[in-house]
């Protein structure tokens, strides 16, 4: 017996899941399977959350590597957090805007060696390269755990360690 799956994803313009649509054809005809359909339906949503997560935060760090810093922005919830483990916390769009203006005088420059997905999580593994305020460009290994709500980054925790 021959048998083909077809999996149908509608998404809005706020990449909200609309409708799914999953048809399991046979030579026979259709196939009615609740069990199967179940199961294919969830890890098809899993799958596609964890890709368009990955690809927000692409998109996101393209922004910032353009000086696009709102840009970036419109990716982040308005009360996103960020934890700089050892360093500082901001709370709120208005203190990581704060941030970026001090700390990114001029674009930054990435290196993303692993980009890795988990439900609501996106780990990015690298290299950040980026000027003081002396002008100096100084080199970072970071690993960045975001984790995402309704499509958009909500909160960061970063290990970033100077490797000059």
């Amino acid at each position: 017996m021959v048998c083909y799956t077809f999996v149908y994803i509608f998404w809005d313009t706020d990449m909200k899941i609309v409708t799914i649509i999953v048809i399991i054809m046979t030579s026979v005809g259709f196939l009615a399977n609740a069990q199967v359909s179940e199961r294919l339906t969830k890890n098809t949503i899993k799958n596609s959350l964890n890709m368009n997560n990955k690809a927000i935060l692409e998109k996101a760090n393209l922004a910032i590597s353009k000086g696009d810093y709102e840009g970036f922005l419109k990716f982040c919830t308005d009360n996103t957090k960020w934890t700089f483990v050892g360093d500082q916390i901001l709370e709120g769009k208005e203190q990581v805007r704060q941030y970026m203006a001090t700390a990114y005088l001029e674009p930054p420059k990435f290196k993303v060696e692993k980009l890795i997905a988990e439900g609501d999580f996106v780990t990015a593994i690298g290299e950040i390269s980026m000027k003081n305020k002396e002008g100096k460009m100084i080199n970072y290994s970071y690993c960045d755990v975001w984790q995402f709500h309704k499509g958009k980054m909500a909160e960061l925790t970063a290990f970033v360690i100077e490797i000059n």
